[in-house]
């Protein structure tokens, strides 16, 4: 049973990754999960931030270029700058940027533990033009929560991917074969508790037949 269990385990842990949805990162401004390609070049511009002023308090605004650096005063090379008082701070750099996933919203993150910016992407399929603006402060994290509106912000779907299809296919598979074996060996054979499980001593002696064939 116990040989079983691990096996079961193992499967399952297979197809979590399989399926995982999180987005992984391939440029500074764009990520892939099994949903599909989410892109922000579109928005990127090479002459300045392509969000200049976002609102933070009457002398107080944050700027932003989603994958190409820019410079403003003292922020070097930056993907997100504040501007305070007439002095500029830097908030992230595009190597800084790491997407994150929650609850099926995907965000950016710029700058370090201690300091930066989280911008939360808003998907707005038919959306004309694209928006920025700054929810708050998370003084706990120190960082900027900003909300990006954009069409760009959503995934663009291409179907199921190999890795997809091929996960869903095996889990057809385990799943016929544990539920159509225990239904198999209980009405057939009567079986009880650990004898349902189909070829239980293959699975119950895998383990040291492995051993077996890796020290050979």
């Amino acid at each position: 049973m116990r040989e079983a269990l691990i096996f079961g385990s193992a499967l399952t842990f297979l197809l979590c990754v399989s399926l995982s949805t999180s987005c992984v990162k391939v440029t500074s401004c764009s990520c892939r999960s099994s949903r599909g390609l989410l892109d922000l070049s579109p928005l990127a511009s090479n002459n300045g931030p392509r969000f200049p002023h976002a609102f933070i308090s009457k002398n107080s605004y944050i700027s932003y270029n989603p994958c190409i650096a820019f410079t403003n005063a003292t922020c070097k090379s930056v993907a997100m700058c504040k501007f305070f008082m007439g002095l500029h701070e830097t908030v992230g750099s595009q190597n800084s940027a790491r997407f994150i996933e929650e609850d099926g919203e995907i965000s950016i993150l710029y700058g370090t533990n201690n300091w930066g910016a989280k911008l939360v992407l808003r998907c707005i399929p038919h959306a004309v033009d694209s928006s920025l603006k700054v929810l708050k402060f998370d003084v706990r994290n120190k960082k900027y929560i900003l909300q990006l509106s954009s069409k760009y912000a959503c995934l663009k779907s291409k179907g199921l991917n190999a890795g997809s299809i091929i996960a869903i296919i095996l889990a057809v598979i385990v799943a016929v074969y544990l539920f159509g074996g225990m239904l198999y060996m209980k009405c057939v054979h009567d079986a009880h508790r650990m004898q349902l499980i189909p070829h239980v001593e293959f699975w119950r002696t895998l383990p040291e037949r492995t051993k077996v064939h890796i020290s050979d």
